[in-house]
């Protein structure tokens, strides 16, 4: 019983076609202006290329533990290989054979592996201490933006790119929980931290090719033009961050009130999709504050939790639509964001076979500082430009996905 291991083993593969059928184009669009049969309802589906989807992943996962006496050693290994396979769509969004994109295929490849040390179950003091390894090598072979017949006026045309990143993060972390007895026998003091070191590398080669549009592989259908493959500049970069945590909470009866400040990182990363786009997408991090309870009654048939916080985020990651880059989704950091709200979960378990929950959640989130953010609007000068980029200062407005009112019921 000293030495325990498990291990889990899965394979999974899914191929699928139209995976952005669900979308609506402007009546301005140039495919319609060039000829292209009108159509613009919702759950119509108008392209001149078949936009499929075949993501799969191989991952396997191996934990260890050993009972050393004084403590519990864990051992955590895990791979997963992931092949999201050839991806196009078609930037026009018309049968007209104006402009479309390909990735084949996306490839991450990471590994990770962590140790633990944990105190005893039966010790009046529990901590944990431990370090983690991460290293992922991920590719986008063959990405690009092309341009049909219409636009070139002989064979189809783009730019392709060949992009490669490695991520390797260490970290190491503790964390203990004590009993304030001299104070309160219910009284606990949780405090933690971690250290992590991140570092990030892009490399990215471009080269132009010609050909006709095909309908699976456009991979095969283009040639590479001599003399136009050349690097895109090197980047990488490193990152640090401390992140420390303290809880305080205080049980009686059947319930626990608990009041936390934690510092959350989210890493750094580049835009793959536009590599001329020079400097990462810096981390995000979050300051947090949070009070709450957890209650339980009827001998544990009902669970009522509730809690309140504010969140302060610096260099939150969002998303954007880059039309200078062929619509690629990038990247890019707004200054500073606050985020407050409340949430309340309750479960019942009505009968042996019967449990029910709800959920509710009011949620206010603003950007305080977001001067530079990027969208696309309808240009009104209508073709041929029938998105225009726009720059605007979005202090003040709502953070994105993230809703005012959310409400869940559900039953197993």
């Amino acid at each position: 019983d000293a030495i325990k291991i498990t291990g889990l083993w899965e394979r999974a593969r899914h191929k699928g076609i139209e995976s952005t059928v669900l979308r609506n184009i402007q009546p301005n669009a140039l495919g319609y202006a060039l000829g292209a049969p009108t159509t613009i309802k919702n759950y119509h589906y108008d392209s001149d290329v078949i936009q499929p989807n075949s993501p799969g992943h191989v991952f396997w996962y191996v934990r260890g533990d050993v009972d050393l006496g004084f403590a519990q050693f864990v051992s955590l290994t895990a791979r997963n290989n992931l092949l999201a396979g050839r991806s196009q769509d078609d930037v026009d969004g018309t049968r007209a054979q104006i402009a479309s994109s390909i990735a084949w295929p996306i490839r991450s490849k990471h590994w990770s592996q962590e140790f633990q040390l944990l105190a005893p179950a039966d010790s009046k003091i529990q901590w944990i201490t431990g370090a983690y390894y991460f290293f992922e090598h991920s590719a986008f072979d063959d990405v690009a933006t092309l341009l049909g017949p219409i636009l070139t006026g002989g064979p189809a045309g783009g730019a392709w790119r060949d992009s490669h990143v490695k991520t390797t993060s260490f970290a190491g972390f503790a964390q203990a929980t004590v009993p304030l007895d001299f104070i309160n026998e219910n009284l606990r003091l949780t405090a933690g931290a971690r250290y992590t070191v991140d570092k990030k590398k892009l490399d990215s080669t471009g080269y132009f090719a010609l050909g006709y549009y095909c309908e699976l592989d456009q991979r095969n259908c283009f040639t590479p033009v001599p003399g136009t493959f050349a690097p895109f500049p090197h980047q990488e970069k490193k990152w640090k961050k401390f992140t420390p945590k303290i809880t305080l909470d205080y049980k009686f009866d059947d319930t626990m009130i608990y009041g936390t400040y934690s510092v959350g990182y989210k890493g750094g990363a580049f835009n793959v999709s536009t590599p001329s786009l020079l400097g990462p997408v810096n981390p995000e991090t979050l300051k947090s504050w949070e009070i709450g309870s957890k209650s339980q009654f009827m001998g544990g048939r009902i669970r009522l939790n509730t809690a309140a916080y504010l969140y302060k985020f610096k260099n939150v990651q969002v998303q954007r639509v880059d039309v200078g880059a062929g619509g690629a989704t990038t990247w890019q950091n707004a200054a500073a964001a606050t985020a407050k709200g409340i949430e309340v979960n309750f479960q019942a378990r009505a009968h042996e076979y019967l449990t029910l929950n709800a959920a509710v959640a009011w949620a206010h989130g603003k950007y305080d500082d977001f001067t530079g953010a990027a969208s696309v609007i309808i240009n009104p000068a209508a073709p041929p430009s029938p998105n225009a980029a726009a720059i605007f200062n979005a202090s003040g407005n709502r953070m994105i996905r993230a809703p005012k009112l959310t409400l869940n019921f559900g039953a197993s």
